[in-house]
């Protein structure tokens, strides 16, 4: 068990390195791994092939990286892709090494020990003066609190299928953290931007002003997206769901299926995804969309998709 969880911790390392890895190649990045969305999956997917002909899934970033908290440990091949990648000669040099850092950690903790009081006592007179002669802006800062709801049924959206970005005073856009589908930030400031990004609901951009504590956004619902949702889950009507199916997916469409218990993707053409999900089997129910495109005539030219395990996970 303790094994396990120093293996796990370790593994928490690795991915630090991994994400300071990434931004060499984009320093503009100001996110973690839990907010890598469908763009940065890519990017880092083309840094690792380009730089040691290996590969990762994007099931597996999803599942392995993406997670703040890992209840296992990976394969031991793909901690030696990533060590390789970050520069080590794999999983074992890392772990060798990463320990060492700990060791040095720990020492220079305890040197700096002596130093503790005088040290609280600095940043108790800095604070003081940025209180006295900064107006005390610190402490002028509310909470608010977003929830969102569907437009056409007025219903709370507490899916968390969706990205929040957030944008003030013209800053850098940051990605916000979705927590029970509701979305909570701090500020002092009158105004915000918030851009949505989700498969199912239309990407928007919402100036909105900070006059209450708790505010409503309504989210315009992607019709096809819907649509492929509600084919996805119904158990009835295949026929009439094939004809809807034909008419909303461009005959040259890109769709791909992300693994669930499998590392890697397939492909599909237009017939085969849609006797896929209009052939009434167990798993047909199980699917959700990740992301979608459309051609400037509307129609879907681009579909990501997953298939979950039977047990919904």
């Amino acid at each position: 068990m303790h094994q396990n969880l120093d293996s796990l911790n370790l593994f928490k390392q690795l991915k630090e390195e991994v994400l300071c890895k990434y931004k060499d190649s984009f320093p503009y990045w100001e996110g973690t791994l839990e907010d890598f969305g469908n763009k940065e999956i890519a990017e880092l997917q083309e840094l690792i092939e380009a730089a040691i002909k290996q590969r990762i899934s994007e099931k597996w970033v999803y599942t392995h990286l993406k997670p703040t908290d890992n209840e296992k440990l990976p394969r031991e091949d793909m901690l030696n892709i990533l060590s390789v990648w970050v520069g080590y000669s794999g999983w074992d040099e890392f772990r060798v090494k990463a320990k060492g850092k700990l060791v040095e950690s720990e020492k220079r903790f305890s040197k700096k020990k002596g130093k503790k009081i005088l040290i609280v006592s600095v940043a108790l007179f800095v604070l003081g003066f940025v209180v006295v002669f900064g107006g005390g802006k610190f402490f002028n800062e509310k909470e608010y609190v977003f929830r969102f709801y569907d437009q056409y049924t007025q219903k709370e959206v507490l899916a968390s299928n969706f990205s929040v970005d957030l944008v003030a005073n013209s800053a850098s856009l940051q990605r916000q953290k979705i927590v029970g589908g509701r979305l909570k930030i701090k500020s002092d400031i009158d105004s915000v931007q918030l851009k949505i990004v989700s498969p199912y609901y239309k990407d928007e951009l919402f100036s909105i002003l900070f006059n209450k504590e708790e505010i409503a956004i309504y989210l315009q619902p992607d019709d096809y997206a819907m649509m492929l949702r509600m084919c996805m889950n119904s158990e009835k009507d295949w026929e009439k769901r094939r004809e809807q199916l034909e008419k909303i997916i461009s005959d040259e469409a890109e769709i791909v299926e992300i693994m669930y218990d499998d590392i890697g993707v397939e492909f599909l053409n237009k017939e085969e995804f849609i006797d896929k999900i209009t052939i009434p089997i167990e798993s047909t129910n199980t699917m959700e969309i990740v992301d979608i495109l459309y051609s400037e005539k509307g129609k879907i030219t681009a579909l990501k998709f997953i298939q979950k395990s039977k047990n919904g996970q």
